[in-house]
């Protein structure tokens, strides 16, 4: 028992003092440190204020940065998306949502070649500085300095740098100018089909008013009777019934593919059998127009297929016109829509190159490097062995004399 005794204390004897050498070698290390540094720190006070110098003024030759910016509201139809975006998780939307559209819009090569083009920023001091950049380093640099972020409201913010404050304005407010003919939404291109729609239905009616004019002045047509020209006018009336009855169907099959609440699904179905209906009985009506005017003579007929071509080149200019009229009502305000909130406006205010903040790391910086150096120079100073002078090597190298025996 007293020998483990013995034991223990004499291994927490020997842990203590273990530990007393460690903290002595590391009190040893860290002045082996700072001793050279302290003793030098004229040195490092000189060379830290030379380099935040040097720093100083070459922060001061760069050409100063400003940035300007523009905010955009993107109109959000569908209560889901805005439900899915204030969630506070992020959830995958089919196609990136309009807002997402937007963005890639504003991003995309087009634009910033359009823009590029307008403002020559190949050569234009304001974009590129004094770098001489051909066009697509050009767009690269465009589209490093531009910041296009999509906000958690809905809103979009556009941010640009550049060399001059006014011209990083008039670049971000004519990138929303040119934005709107990019834009494709399902009501401009409905826009698009039904305005060429018009322009082909237009010249054919024109075509159609030709032909019956030559046909009138090559023809006595008052030979005929009064009830022919009311089955040719009737005919003409039940063929814009048919047409405007079929655009009502493509309208109502159309809703049907993308409605989702019941009742109104239900209603459509109604409304759709009521129309085929209708159809059916206004289509048996011309059917027996038809037949009564095939047995007219030819110069009837010939008038009746004029009458009846113009009557239905007419009641669908009509509904195009309509139709054109409503798609234009209905583009503003749809999902896909913006509105800017913000144009850009030039901000005076730099920001870049930071003087002071670069001044700073280049002090730290130099005064780090020049302790390492200073550090290093000692370190190799301490292992290199110090060359005695010839005096003491000469003592050192004789021998040691016997000692003086006394009598």
């Amino acid at each position: 028992m007293a020998g483990q005794l013995t034991r223990a204390y004499g291994y927490e004897r020997v842990s203590v003092l273990e530990s007393r050498e460690n903290y002595h070698n590391d009190e040893i290390d860290l002045i082996d440190y700072f001793a050279p540094l302290i003793a030098r720190w004229k040195l490092l006070l000189v060379a830290s204020l030379l380099g935040a110098i040097a720093m100083f003024a070459y922060s001061r030759s760069l050409p100063k940065v400003y940035q300007s910016s523009a905010t955009i509201y993107v109109q959000q139809s569908s209560g889901a998306s805005s439900l899915l975006r204030n969630l506070p998780i992020s959830l995958p939307t089919s196609g990136g949502g309009s807002s997402g559209y937007l963005v890639t819009l504003l991003q995309s090569d087009s634009l910033l070649r359009q823009v590029s083009a307008q403002y020559d920023l190949p050569h234009n001091w304001g974009m590129v500085g004094k770098k001489r950049l051909n066009e697509d380093e050009t767009i690269e640099l465009f589209c490093n300095n531009l910041a296009v972020s999509e906000n958690k409201g809905g809103s979009i913010t556009i941010k640009l740098k550049a060399y001059s404050p006014d011209l990083a304005a008039k670049i971000i407010n004519t990138m929303l100018d040119n934005l709107e003919s990019l834009m494709v939404t399902s009501s401009k291109k409905k826009i698009a089909f039904i305005s060429e729609k018009l322009t082909d239905t237009s010249r054919d009616l024109d075509r159609a008013e030709q032909k019956l004019t030559k046909f009138l002045e090559n023809n006595n047509v008052t030979l005929i009777d009064e009830e022919t020209r009311a089955w040719i006018q009737q005919m003409g009336v039940l063929e814009g019934n048919i047409l405007e009855l079929d655009t009502q169907l493509q309208s109502i099959k159309s809703e049907l593919n993308s409605e989702g609440n019941l009742d109104i699904l239900v209603s459509q179905e109604v409304k759709r059998k009521s129309l085929e209906s209708s159809r059916e009985f206004v289509a048996k009506k011309r059917d027996e127009l038809t037949a009564k005017l095939a047995n007219l003579p030819a110069m009837a007929t010939k008038y009746a297929q004029l009458q009846r071509e113009i009557m239905v080149l007419s009641k669908t200019y009509e509904l195009l016109t309509e139709q054109y009229q409503m798609a234009r009502i209905t583009q503003k305000g749809e999902d896909g829509d913006y509105q800017i909130i913000d144009r850009a406006r030039p901000n005076n205010k730099k920001i870049a190159p930071r003087v002071m903040l670069n001044t700073a790391i280049g002090g730290i910086i130099t005064f780090l490097f020049v302790a390492v150096l200073i550090n290093l120079n000692s370190a190799f100073s301490k292992r290199k062995p110090r060359r005695l002078p010839p005096a003491s090597r000469a003592i050192a190298d004789e021998p040691e004399s016997e000692p003086v025996k006394r009598v």
